[in-house]
């Protein structure tokens, strides 16, 4: 997959070859995007994973979205699925939801399923709660988890 860079690591614990990509967008101190390709072999599952940490207000948004929405449409057709990690996630905005929204859109277009992780913070939890988002797109306490799910919807 020419998209990917960074070194291939092993995760014994989980049973997973992870390749990490390069960050691709240093927002500031506090937010940064993140993308790793998690391959589980025993499940025969590749899943995409855009790691949002941080803070997504407006300005973040901004500035990360032609990139983000790149990575999601650069997505080959053998992934399983593409995961939105938002564990990290402190504050989302409705251009945050926004981003969300578009996304899984982009993804439905092309029959590739989208998860996302709950956000540890109770106030970018409820904003996803709020906009209805977790009622419409499967949620997890975490990558494993998602990664778990499809797996078995196989």
């Amino acid at each position: 997959m020419p998209w990917i860079q960074g070194p291939v690591q092993p995760n014994a614990a989980m049973g997973q070859t992870i390749v990490s990509a390069n960050s691709f967008t240093e927002l500031s101190s506090r937010n940064s995007i993140r993308t790793e390709i998690c391959e589980e072999p025993a499940m025969s599952t590749t899943a995409f994973v855009l790691a949002l940490p941080g803070h997504i207000d407006s300005s973040a948004v901004g500035k990360m979205e032609t990139e983000f929405y790149a990575r999601v449409n650069g997505v080959g057709p053998d992934c399983a699925q593409v995961i939105i990690d938002m564990e990290e996630t402190t504050f989302l905005s409705s251009l945050g939801i926004r981003l969300l929204v578009t996304s899984s859109k982009m993804l439905i277009r092309r029959s590739i399923p989208l998860a996302i992780t709950l956000p540890r913070h109770e106030a970018a939890r409820s904003a996803l709660e709020l906009s209805g988002l977790t009622n419409a797109i499967p949620t997890y306490a975490n990558v494993a988890e998602a990664q778990g799910a499809a797996g078995h919807q196989s």
